[in-house]
């Protein structure tokens, strides 16, 4: 399905997939029914905020990866969060996934790989 600007949005046309370079304060927009997200290994603490777009609807999916380096690292959910921080284990890879409620992303699972 295709909205006035011709974009497709998920599940008719592809997820949003993107890197995100690590900083103290990362922005991230987000504008697709299905968004994942993979921020740069970690090497201090971080804060990821959201832009919400104007065709974010309640129900869409944003799944965030992220990692540390040897130190365990902080991941703040700023801005189009509601939610607590995440400690993300030193050497270790996390899969954050959120659900839009119509306000906010909120968390609806957090996984710690390898």
């Amino acid at each position: 399905m295709s909205n006035e600007n011709n974009i497709y949005q998920f599940p008719d046309g592809d997820a949003d997939v993107s890197n995100c370079a690590y900083a103290a304060v990362m922005s991230k927009t987000v504008e697709n029914s299905e968004t994942v997200l993979t921020v740069a290994q970690m090497t201090g603490a971080g804060t990821l905020n959201l832009v919400l777009g104007t065709r974010i609807r309640a129900g869409h999916n944003l799944t965030v990866k992220v990692s540390a380096d040897g130190t365990n690292r902080v991941l703040t959910l700023g801005t189009g969060f509601t939610g607590n921080a995440y400690t993300v284990t030193a050497n270790k890879n996390a899969v954050l996934s959120f659900k839009y409620d119509g306000s906010k992303f909120v968390n609806t699972a957090a996984i710690l790989t390898n």
